[in-house]
């Protein structure tokens, strides 16, 4: 899934460019894209985490099956570790060595996870 700060737009966006949408289509296919206009909530507040959360988990996936990657320590790491999320920050130039969360310097890094 995906959890945005964005103005609205982000699923058609995302699908337009055929990078991912809900369901089947030309790119990655994906259960749920949350943006925070859509819902009135912003990371790095829990709330749009919990709503995200809430319907992976009615699409039968576990909260102990979920990791939140972003690159934003504030907004992505602390937002989701507040609702309750196992997260990820995205660190390509390891500008957050040192800090309380696990990091990779690229997207292929998360193969070591799965």
């Amino acid at each position: 899934g995906i959890v945005s700060n964005a103005s609205g737009q982000v699923e058609a966006t995302l699908a337009n460019q055929c990078i991912c949408q809900v369901g089947i289509g030309a790119g990655v296919p994906v259960l749920i894209v949350t943006d925070s206009h859509v819902i009135g909530t912003a990371k790095p507040h829990a709330g749009i985490f919990r709503d995200a959360l809430a319907l992976m988990n009615g699409n039968g996936i576990s909260t102990d099956r979920i990791a939140y990657i972003g690159d934003s320590y504030v907004n992505d790491v602390q937002g989701a570790r507040n609702a309750g999320i196992h997260p990820i920050l995205l660190d390509p130039f390891n500008d957050h060595e040192g800090d309380d969360c696990e990091r990779i310097g690229s997207l292929h890094d998360l193969l070591a996870f799965i």
